[in-house]
């Protein structure tokens, strides 16, 4: 709801600017939606796309925006340099950044107090959230189930990625998922998830079982791992005593910084390509990106203002998420064509290596097993 009338708005401001232009929304559009209707030659003329644009670009389907730059006044490094060289390929841009996503560590500064616990700190590691989190875990009713918890379960990709590894080298070709650092992190994961999370039996004991955010918004988890996007519903919520931290330092000593994104593109096949581009250096411009900014969706992908508008309270430390995307270098989502088909074996094994049914080893083993040999036709 908040992110439709942020469209709304800025749509309403652009026609009030250009009443020669008309804007037609449409709202839960899927990406499957757009790629049929691509292929038949009728896909919107501008539309938000996320996790990535290569397999657009391969099909030839979006319109190469450098041209219209100069023309919109547009400076690319205006904006988070993460997000143009995402979308940048063969030294075009194919589509303008809209939003970035960081993450922080979000705390329940009312459930810290009550167990008398410090809040975490911008240096804590790895296995000073472990501590930390394992001192909530109990049965707060007596009914021998476990109904406060240190944590949400951290995203296992994210975690692989902040400690240096990786699920696959496209380099190399080579599912790397069996390196020091990747095994790591799924280690650490294991003895987290299990001492410090809820399963999915206690969870549906107390969530709502519509968004994962609600266990942290009714003091059933004191910490969660949280991206930019979901800080307009934390805000939302009166007399909600929170605020955010980075993420904590790995084992490894080092952190890669990682990013999450969503754009405007542009259809190849446009009739309207000066209006669409008009619209998007509306939206992606000062105007739309202050009204984005203030709805807290994400992080306007315009810096100066993600650091004017984005940046203010609450959470009080919100500028964290900032300095992450100021040094984020590793994207969520590799620029690899057709992606998942690489990751299927993963997905499978991750799911078995954290229900206890096989062990790290085993799971790294099976995934570049299974995976190895469909690298070698990659392009």
């Amino acid at each position: 709801v908040a992110q439709i009338k942020i469209m709304q708005e800025v749509c309403r401001q652009f026609m009030e600017e250009n009443p020669d232009i008309e804007v037609k929304l449409s709202f839960g559009t899927t990406k499957e939606k757009i790629l049929t209707e691509m292929a038949a030659d009728v896909a919107p003329d501008v539309f938000f796309w996320w996790d990535g644009i290569v397999d657009l670009v391969s099909r030839n389907g979006l319109l190469p925006l450098d041209e219209y730059l100069v023309k919109y006044k547009i400076n690319k490094s205006d904006y988070f340099k993460c997000l143009i060289d995402y979308y940048t390929y063969d030294k075009k841009l194919y589509a303008m950044p809209l939003q970035l996503n960081t993450w922080c560590l979000a705390y329940n500064k009312t459930m810290f107090d009550k167990e008398k616990l410090p809040y975490p700190t911008d240096r804590w590691t790895w296995n000073d959230y472990y501590e930390s989190a394992k001192k909530f875990c109990k049965d707060t009713n007596g009914d021998s189930m476990r109904d406060q918890f240190g944590s949400t379960a951290p995203n296992t990709e994210l975690f692989v990625y902040l400690n240096g590894g990786k699920l696959i080298d496209f380099d190399q070709k080579k599912c790397v998922i069996d390196s020091s650092a990747s095994k790591q992190a799924l280690e650490f994961l294991i003895k987290f998830r299990k001492d410090c999370c809820p399963s999915k039996s206690e969870m549906s004991s107390f969530s709502d079982g519509k968004t994962d955010i609600s266990p942290f918004l009714t003091n059933r988890t004191a910490m969660t791992i949280s991206p930019a996007w979901v800080l307009s519903a934390y805000a939302a919520k009166k007399d909600f005593r929170w605020d955010v931290v980075p993420l904590p330092k790995p084992p490894s000593g080092k952190k890669t910084e990682v990013f999450g994104e969503g754009c405007l593109a542009i259809s190849a096949k446009t009739r309207h390509p000066e209006e669409a581009m008009k619209f998007l250096a509306f939206y992606c411009g000062e105007k739309g990106m202050k009204i984005f900014g203030e709805g807290k969706n994400g992080i306007p992908a315009l810096r100066k203002t993600a650091k004017a508008v984005f940046i203010t309270p609450p959470p009080d430390h919100i500028k964290y998420y900032i300095d992450a995307g100021e040094k984020a270098t590793m994207p969520m989502n590799p620029r690899i064509v057709n992606f998942t088909r690489y990751i299927l074996s993963y997905d499978k094994y991750n799911q078995l290596l954290f229900l206890g049914q096989i062990s790290v080893d085993e799971a790294v083993k099976n995934i570049c097993k299974d995976t190895d040999p469909i690298l070698k036709d990659l392009k």
